[in-house]
């Protein structure tokens, strides 16, 4: 989807990254919701192959004088709220106010925790 970002314009980017366990599992509780089977590819194949994506991704991203990146870790997002609300305010422009933000995080969300 970034790629088709029209390069005349400037972005700023919030790349979430998240515990390749945490994204397995996940991914599986949808399938399985989904009523979809959960041994098509095996664990270690789709860890590879998500690793070899974001690799790509990213090395996009640092070619792209058009697109400014913030990098967010799931884990600390959740664990140390405050400190990302506060990079991701100052990423945008300091225009969020984070109070409202820090009342939206529901720390039940963080279910697959690894």
């Amino acid at each position: 989807m970034l790629k088709e970002l029209p390069d005349d314009y400037q972005y700023r980017i919030i790349f979430m990254r998240r515990k390749m366990e945490e994204i397995l599992a996940s991914q599986k509780k949808m399938l399985i919701r989904r009523g979809e089977p959960t041994d098509r590819i095996p664990d270690e194949l789709m860890a590879k192959e998500f690793e070899k994506h974001v690799q790509k991704v990213e090395a996009w991203l640092a070619e792209k004088s058009n697109m400014e990146v913030l990098y967010v870790t799931y884990h600390e997002a959740v664990q140390n709220p405050a400190d990302n609300i506060r990079k991701v305010n100052e990423f945008l422009g300091n225009t969020l106010d984070e109070d409202v933000m820090m009342n939206a995080i529901d720390q039940n969300l963080y279910r697959n925790k690894k």
